[in-house]
């Protein structure tokens, strides 16, 4: 999968569960916490439904994030992660 598609020029935190940050937390590695801080704002944005996806790489993520598909790649197995212990599901 292509991470460019998820590039965003602007960081992603979420101080309001990761208030330290996502490097400084104990639930993710040095390398989800880069995915996060880059890829987060595209992300978020397609599974909340206030971006529409540019091509079939933010297509699947929706559907790995709606449960539609198994998380595969890198990037979608972070995501799932995440939006997991955001929403207090385990993970």
């Amino acid at each position: 999968m292509n991470l460019t598609s998820f590039f965003s020029n602007a960081m992603y935190t979420d101080d309001s569960h990761y208030p330290g940050g996502f490097h400084n937390s104990q639930d993710f590695s040095e390398s989800e916490a880069d995915i996060l801080t880059i890829c987060g704002n595209v992300v978020s944005a397609l599974v909340k439904g206030e971006r529409i996806p540019q091509n079939q790489e933010q297509k699947r993520i929706i559907e790995v994030m709606s449960g539609e598909r198994t998380p595969v790649f890198f990037i979608e197995k972070v995501f799932m992660k995440y939006f997991q212990l955001i929403n207090g599901k385990s993970y």
